[in-house]
């Protein structure tokens, strides 16, 4: 008896490790999860007339806490897509929606606990990975995009999807507000049972002959992807429709008085050729040919002078002080604006070492003899006075003759550069703005101009000013070649 019992559990003992022995051999289904960043959706619901600058404040500083957050805010009382969604989520005004997670079954969630849910909603980690790639026809005005949803590790819930048109800069009753809801499309694709790694593509158009072409420019697609039982968001991404690069550097600009009678005229296009090379782009030069130095005469032929740069060079200096002289940025040494040569590259230094109170972005192109430009400048701080802006076209590559510091004492052939032709917009330009600059503000100014046929159009550049009407400094310029 026991003989057989020690047989029997030496069986089972082997059968036993045959058993794990062949479960050792079984390819497991197991995998291990794959997960991206996941972005968290923030909407403010509030009404136009309920909105100040410290709700805006205190929701910029929710969202200012991770560069996984993307905002928006729904003016609910414009009686289009904000207050269809305030409607649909049965929020209260100054309530907050974050990436449509239920708390206490509501979707709504007060001032008090939005940083809480903001924590809780970036710790969740994102299984789906979201693309975006559209681009503008300015033919019939509408965007147009293809966009890309992929499973990490498959998802057995319906899905959809819902898109976004958010501008910036809105002067909402005083307060500059950016991220705020203009139009929507509503679950514009449903699918549903993704595996892991598969991919659902599709594509959409929003039609935006509603904005004006300053709007345009101002304006970003928002998608969502939801789960469609449950509305939570999924995971988000964005693309700005006219994105307006924006350079935060402070550039100069210098004046450069000068004429082909002038003998160390030269010596100060030589100091700007200098300061190009060191401090790249943030320099803009524009050559002013002045007084009787730059007269025309039977030897000298070619006429380089104009009338705004007379009347430039007559209000702030005199047409009997020798040339060279300049101007840097317009900023006074005591009572007077006029820099030596020498003396610009201290300057310069100085300037560029500044923090930029604004920006100017230009888009501009030749139609035939036609300059047709668009100008954004964006205020990076509030700007109390009244700001002015001008625009002047200039001219390289010139050759004609030149006299000079050294023997041979002239040049037949000298090359002028950044020549003034023209001021675009009149002597002295025209109001940015006839109240004062708020921080983040973007304004837009449109320019025509009919080219003469005596300038070469690709030797040619548009340069842009923003200055201080009062004090009459240069809050800002920038270049476009043409």
């Amino acid at each position: 008896m026991k003989i057989k019992n020690i047989i029997l559990s030496s069986v089972l003992l082997m059968s036993a490790i045959g058993i794990f022995y062949s479960c050792d051999k079984i390819e497991e289904p197991f995998f291990k999860p794959v997960y991206t960043e996941r972005i968290v959706f923030t909407e403010l619901i509030t009404d136009a007339t309920s909105l100040n600058q410290d709700l805006y404040d205190k929701f910029g500083e929710l969202n200012n806490s991770s560069n996984l957050v993307q905002p928006m805010i729904v003016l609910s009382d414009d009686n289009g897509a904000g207050k269809q969604l305030k409607e649909t989520y049965k929020i209260n005004s100054d309530e907050a929606m974050i990436n449509r997670a239920l708390q206490n079954s509501n979707f709504g969630i007060a001032q008090k606990d939005w940083s809480t849910v903001l924590t809780s909603e970036l710790k969740k980690k994102g299984e789906f990975n979201l693309t975006l790639e559209g681009e503008i026809d300015f033919a019939d005005t509408t965007f147009n995009a293809d966009y890309t949803v992929t499973s990490l590790n498959g998802y057995n819930s319906p899905l959809q999807t819902s898109v976004y048109v958010l501008e910036d800069s809105v002067n909402v009753n005083g307060t500059i507000v950016s991220n705020v809801l203009r139009t929507s499309k509503e679950n514009i694709n449903d699918f549903a049972n993704l595996q892991r790694n598969e991919n659902a593509s599709h594509s959409f158009s929003i039609n935006l002959s509603g904005f004006s072409i300053s709007q345009i420019y101002k304006l970003k697609v928002i998608i969502i992807l939801t789960d469609a039982t449950t509305k939570e968001i999924l995971q988000v991404n964005h693309q700005e429709i006219g994105s307006i690069n924006f350079s935060k550097k402070q550039n100069v600009f210098i004046e450069d008085f000068t004429g082909q009678h002038c003998t160390f005229c030269p010596k100060a296009h030589e100091e700007i050729t200098r300061l190009e090379s060191v401090f790249g782009n943030k320099v803009v030069a524009m050559a002013i040919h002045y007084g009787w130095q730059a007269d025309a005469d039977a030897e000298y032929p070619v006429d380089y002078k104009t009338n705004v740069g007379t009347i430039i060079g007559d209000y702030f200096a005199d047409q009997s002080e020798p040339l060279p002289f300049g101007f840097v940025n317009r900023v006074k040494h005591g009572d007077n604006l006029k820099l030596d040569y020498t003396a610009w590259d201290f300057e310069v230094n100085r300037i560029t070492t500044q923090t930029a109170k604004a920006g100017i972005a230009i888009d501009a192109s030749i139609t035939g003899n036609n300059l047709v430009a668009n100008v954004y400048v964006k205020a990076f701080e509030k700007l109390d006075t009244l700001v002015k802006i001008q625009g002047f076209i200039i001219e390289s590559h010139m050759h004609s003759k030149q006299k000079f510091y050294e023997a041979p004492w002239e040049i037949d052939d000298y090359e002028q550069n950044h020549v003034l032709r023209a001021s675009i917009n009149g002597d002295w330009g025209e109001d940015l703005t006839n109240t004062p600059f708020n921080k983040n503000q973007i304004i837009n100014k449109q320019f025509s101009y009919s080219l003469s046929s005596e300038w070469v159009p690709e030797n040619l550049s548009l340069i842009i000013i923003i200055y201080n009407s009062t004090s009459e400094e240069i809050i800002q310029v920038e270049e476009k070649e043409l």
